[in-house]
């Protein structure tokens, strides 16, 4: 008896993984100043601590997002 190993199917990335790749590519720097901030104050978090850096960051993911929609 032989077993043919057959490759698994490939699925197309999702909407969703694509979109988060592209942030990922597109806002590093964004996303490293805002886990740092998020980072240095985790003992006394508060809301609106890291609200500069969050802002900056969601500027970007708009961005990336938008960079996005225009490729489909």
């Amino acid at each position: 008896i032989s077993f043919e190993i057959m490759p698994p199917k490939m699925r197309p990335p999702s909407k969703m993984g694509t979109t988060f790749s592209s942030m990922l590519k597109t806002c590093p720097q964004d996303i490293m100043t805002y886990g740092g901030c998020i980072q240095r104050n985790i003992d006394s978090l508060e809301k609106g601590a890291c609200e500069k850096e969050f802002q900056a960051l969601k500027s970007c993911f708009t961005k990336a997002i938008k960079e996005g929609a225009k490729k489909r």
